[in-house]
């Protein structure tokens, strides 16, 4: 239905959302980042180790979990 496709959109939306925020906090608790050389070494120091790949395995693990609690609330109350 549409308002399954609806749903899932917002999900995804959410989650991806989710995992930016997460390397926002990420970012935050960086010593320095004064450009993108000490971005980039940051995000390498704590990211995982995928070339050519600036990820965190803490910030999938949140968006991941966020589509699973939106997934969960809307299937507890039969709405997807």
């Amino acid at each position: 239905s549409n308002r399954g496709r609806t749903y899932q959109d917002i999900f995804r939306l959410t989650a991806i959302l989710a995992h930016e925020l997460r390397h926002a906090v990420e970012a935050s608790e960086a010593p320095t980042l004064k450009n993108v050389r000490e971005f980039e070494r940051y995000f390498r120091g704590i990211g995982v180790d995928e070339p050519n790949v600036l990820d965190t395995l803490a910030a999938r693990e949140t968006g991941a979990w966020v589509e699973s609690e939106l997934r969960g609330i809307v299937s507890s109350r039969g709405d997807d």
